[in-house]
């Protein structure tokens, strides 16, 4: 992602701060109050604002991407003060080349720690700092990968920035076209990087091809607490360990796990003929996450078992495979030890943590699939979403969830698309427990109090009444102002007609 001569030299002074004026709505829920803002953007948004500690301090700043009529694309900074006005920081000019940017999040007792952007390219990897109240750029490292993009449309968030031997300073994870690239002490001179031999699935289409990334999972597969590299192959785990210097072993180890296990999703498996996998009689197994779910150190698996007998007849569940040490060893037993299921298709399968206690609970989504379904969302432009919540109780999840809610999902055929319902959990009173938020149609969000009991959260709800976006995803809840208490920001899409493209919505929460 190197830009030679001409890119490190596109150092951009940001902007003087610039007062902004916010408009004041004040809202309850649950005898909890809500301050309104918004933040006028100088450039349409085309990336969902989100949060980052910028400058170092106490509280949080509003980050998001602008383009101007050019196509020149600006990332944007705010720093929210109170209900009755924000600052613009900066508007930064990001140089032409950059197709992606990624962050990694501190350690819940680092979180006022100064965070930093990276940026990517084809050929190198930037960062992006802010000092003496201006942005500077700096290249870390010349790289190869398999991204061949000189002259990219688009910007948006890839994950290729971690700290995997924990010190506080970023590595960078590549996949190339016959290995993933590994880079370490980014922009100093100690830097290195290693190929580890794990290649891309590979797909012939007519007289080209198709490289897709294979998933990767970090985790100590080996029980000296450092972060190895993973991957999953047809019924085995291959694990790269991490050595003392932070590098990686050349060679994999590998720990057996259920045969029909894979780590690439079905659809991009092929038949002996070269044609997709046949729908009408389908059973697959694929690993979705691979971390600590319970608490224990030891990395547990979560996999995806998808039934199929038509495009219409499709069960989606979820095995957990809970991580095992035997004399140093890791490993899992070949039959899950828990399950979610429900009836329906399940997805959008997350973990959260509503209490803090380090115990994952799981957050899942359910649709019935059907022609009356279908035939009904046609006419209507919707269709329910049902939204479960699982919490753990020793080594199992109940057969009946915690949680049973329902929103809907919207879409529009004239536009070709999907509108999103808000699901989201936040801390809105500070009391150290998960509120749950949902949308109801698009002007309104429901709010469930946490409480400590089996329930998880109160049976009923407070509205507040608000102009959602319908894509509910651009959502972002995050506690802005330091005051210990969940706030809640986003922006309008294409969807959301009559309203305006530079405008970010927040609710401080008081």
């Amino acid at each position: 992602m190197s830009y030679s001569n001409k890119l490190s030299r596109q150092i951009r002074k940001s902007i003087k701060p610039l007062l902004l004026l916010v408009s004041l709505t004040v809202f309850f829920a649950q005898g909890q109050e809500f301050n309104q803002g918004k933040l006028t953007s100088p450039h349409p948004l085309i990336y969902s604002p989100f949060t980052l500690n910028i400058d170092g301090g106490s509280d949080l700043e509003v980050v998001s991407i602008g383009e101007d009529d050019n196509g020149v694309k600006f990332l944007l900074v705010w720093k929210v003060e109170n209900a009755q006005k924000a600052e613009l920081l900066a508007q930064y000019r990001i140089p032409s080349g950059v197709f992606a940017f990624d962050y990694y999040l501190p350690k819940k007792e680092q979180k006022q720690d100064k965070q930093t952007l990276y940026f990517m390219s084809q050929s190198g990897i930037f960062a992006l700092t802010w000092q003496d109240k201006n942005f500077i750029w700096q290249p870390l490292q010349t790289v190869s990968s398999i991204y061949l993009k000189d002259n990219p449309r688009y910007i948006g968030r890839r994950s290729f920035i971690y700290d995997l031997n924990s010190d506080g300073k970023p590595e960078a994870v590549l996949p190339d076209f016959d290995s993933i690239n590994v880079y370490t002490n980014l922009g100093s001179e100690e830097s290195l990087s290693q190929s580890i031999a794990i290649k891309p699935i590979v797909q012939l289409e007519g007289d080209g091809a198709r490289f897709i990334t294979r998933d990767l999972y970090f985790a100590d597969m080996n029980g000296d607490t450092k972060k190895d590299i993973v991957n999953v192959i047809d019924g085995k785990v291959v694990y790269f360990p991490q050595q003392n210097n932070g590098l990686f072993e050349l060679q994999g180890e590998v720990i057996d796990i259920e045969p029909t296990i894979s780590g690439t999703d079905w659809w991009h498996q092929r038949n002996s003929s070269g044609e997709s996998l046949d729908q009408s009689n389908l059973v697959y197994r694929r690993l979705e996450k691979l971390e600590d779910i319970n608490d224990d150190a030891l990395p547990d698996m979560v996999v995806r078992y998808t039934k199929s007998e038509g495009v219409l007849d499709r069960v989606n569940d979820y095995e957990i495979y809970f991580g095992r040490q035997e004399a140093g060893n890791i490993y899992y037993h070949l039959t899950a030890d828990t399950k979610i299921q429900m009836d329906g298709t399940l997805t959008g399968f997350n973990f959260v943590d509503y209490d803090n206690d380090g115990i994952r609970e799981v957050l899942v989504s359910g649709f019935d699939i059907g022609i009356s379904q279908i035939i009904g969302a046609l006419l209507s432009g919707s269709i329910d979403q049902k939204v479960y919540m699982f919490k753990l109780s020793g080594r199992n999840y109940p057969k009946k969830p915690n949680v049973k809610r329902e929103v809907e999902l919207n879409f529009s055929l004239t536009k070709g698309q999907t509108g999103f319902p808000v699901v989201q959990l936040g801390d809105f009173n500070g009391d150290g427990l998960d509120d749950m938020v949902l949308s109801d149609d698009d002007d309104e969000i429901r709010v469930y109090a946490g409480v400590r009991s089996k329930s998880l959260f109160t049976k009923k709800s407070k509205g507040v009444d608000i102009d959602l976006p319908a894509d509910g995803n651009s959502v972002f809840i995050a506690d802005i102002n330091g005051d210990g208490k969940d706030d809640v920001l986003f922006k309008y899409g294409r969807l959301d007609e009559e309203k305006s493209d530079t405008d970010i919505i927040y609710m401080l929460a008081k």
